[in-house]
């Protein structure tokens, strides 16, 4: 038999629908009604201390972008859309704040006795006390057929590159110990850097630049790059920076292939170029006592100071691109504030020091030639005495911390050193920023979308902050009116003698 199309099909239809509606309005009254339980006590008390914990000051200031005092002047509808956008931003600084106390990691220093100095505590003590893992982070390669040797961590601190004066270069994943290329370029090498990714590398040679793979294939040769002492890349700008002997800053654009600035900064041989990891600023020190900051966007200096009275050896900025670390032949190690280009301490060593390295958690490393000497809390406090002391077989040529490591690598003539040094590394990471435990798809995205988030050599300035934060209200209002007066001109020019007007006739 036939079903009947009848209006019983049609009331099944609609009391099913109805039953889905009703199922439906009821889950959301249940879930408009629900609300987060009283936590009561023993006695069946109520929490003392009902809703969200106080935030302090320090924690807001720690996680703040956002400035609410400087949208005041803004026009109404952009003052709007901006306020609207720091609420969002101060709701993201509170749940920052609140899930600090969850991170998993803390930064721990060494703790002696009373009396016991920290500084005569040797690595081999170290190495005893720690466990299996950290001790397998200290060792010593002995390279003397082929030295002196600089160094480079890459980013995530995971990667190694070495690089001899004989011609040696060497890259390794130096936690497991995993060699990744091994070759010899048959010529001198002075100074090499990873870049954007631990998959390519720098070498500085004897007379051109080179670019090579983790497999020790020659990618690029770069021949604009000649004679060069030091190196050190931006990786959100994608730029080489590079000082030569006759007195040369370049900067190459790696993404693109294409030099972006070259300048001559008519001081003579730069022996060593630091960045300002906060604006891409790129610092020299010279052996008149001056250090000049530069930039790609202008032909001369943006800044200088004097630093010291005779030649600067080596300098060192903090991440926040803050404070500034010089030190000097004059035995003088001098802490600035680089928003005031003032001197805020100065210290005096028994030798002249030779390189600087500050890591993350603001320790500072001096090397004294083959003897180190490494500074707890120098930038807050005035530290008595150094946190630890060491020393290696030849003179240091170059001394980096690693990233998230309580590691410092020291490549010196006789082959380089890895020791420990307990509260120098981050303990937390981003792995949105930066993930050292990255898998190789990983990898791919994460240069795609640093590519995407490239930063333009025109943004590098002594002040990022104010010029992206701030209109040049004067400026605008020149070019508005400059090109104002550019299109009077051209409609004058373009009708010509073409409009004439009406002539009188005779009646």
């Amino acid at each position: 038999m036939a079903p009947v199309a009848s209006s019983s099909g049609k009331s099944k239809h609609r009391r099913g629908f109805d039953l889905t509606v009703r199922f439906k309005q009821k889950i959301k009254k249940r879930f408009r009604e629900r609300t987060v339980p009283q936590i009561e006590g023993e006695e069946g008390e109520k929490d003392p201390f009902p809703g969200e914990a106080p935030l302090s000051d320090e924690a807001r200031k720690r996680f703040a972008r956002v400035n609410d005092e400087e949208l005041i002047s803004l026009k109404r509808n952009k003052r709007g859309k901006l306020l609207r956008l720091s609420r969002r931003v101060e709701q993201a600084v509170k749940l920052s704040a609140r899930s600090a106390i969850l991170l998993p990691e803390e930064t721990g220093h060494l703790e002696t006795d009373e009396g016991e100095k920290t500084y005569r505590i040797s690595q081999k003590s170290i190495q005893d006390a720690v466990d299996i893992t950290s001790a397998a982070k200290r060792f010593t390669l002995d390279l003397t057929q082929m030295g002196p040797y600089v160094s480079s961590y890459s980013r995530e601190g995971r990667h190694l590159l070495l690089g001899g004066r004989m011609g040696h270069l060497a890259a390794f994943d130096w936690l497991t110990k995993k060699l990744l290329c091994e070759i010899n370029v048959r010529e001198s090498v002075h100074a090499v850097q990873w870049l954007h990714q631990p998959t390519m590398f720098a070498a500085a040679q004897k007379k051109w630049t080179y670019i090579y793979d983790t497999q020790g294939i020659e990618l690029h040769c770069l021949k604009a790059l000649h004679n060069i002492t030091c190196m050190t890349f931006l990786p959100y700008h994608f730029l080489l920076v590079a000082a030569s002997e006759s007195g040369f800053i370049h900067w190459v654009d790696i993404s693109i292939g294409t030099m972006v600035a070259q300048l001559n900064t008519k001081c003579g041989r730069i022996p060593f170029v630091r960045q300002n990891p906060a604006s891409g600023i790129v610092l020299s020190g010279h052996s008149n006592g001056v250090v000049r900051m530069w930039s790609p966007n202008s032909p001369l200096n943006v800044a200088e100071l004097l630093a010291h009275r005779s030649s600067v050896t080596d300098v060192a900025i903090d991440r926040t691109g803050a404070h500034l670390i010089t030190s000097g032949l004059d035995r003088a190690v001098k802490i600035w504030d680089l928003r005031m280009l003032r001197p805020m301490q100065c210290y005096s060593i028994g030798r002249a020091p030779t390189h600087l390295a500050l890591s993350d958690t603001k320790m500072l490393a001096v090397t004294l030639g083959n003897q180190i000497e490494v500074y707890k809390d120098i930038i807050s406090g005035e530290p008595e005495e150094p946190y630890l002391r060491h020393q290696v077989a030849a003179t240091v040529m170059t001394a980096q911390f690693c990233p998230f490591e309580d590691v410092l690598g020291l490549a010196h003539g006789n082959g380089f050193d890895s020791i420990l040094v307990p509260g120098s590394g981050e303990a937390n990471f981003d792995s949105y920023e930066v993930n050292p435990l990255m898998t190789s798809k990983q990898r791919r995205e994460a240069e795609v979308k640093m590519l995407l988030n490239k930063i333009q050599p025109d943004m590098i300035c002594l002040h990022p902050d104010e010029m992206i934060s701030h209109v040049d209200v004067d400026r605008f209002q020149q070019k508005r009116q400059f090109g104002r007066r550019n299109l009077l001109e051209e409609a004058q020019k373009r009708i010509g003698g073409q409009h004439h007007g009406k002539q009188k006739t005779k009646s």
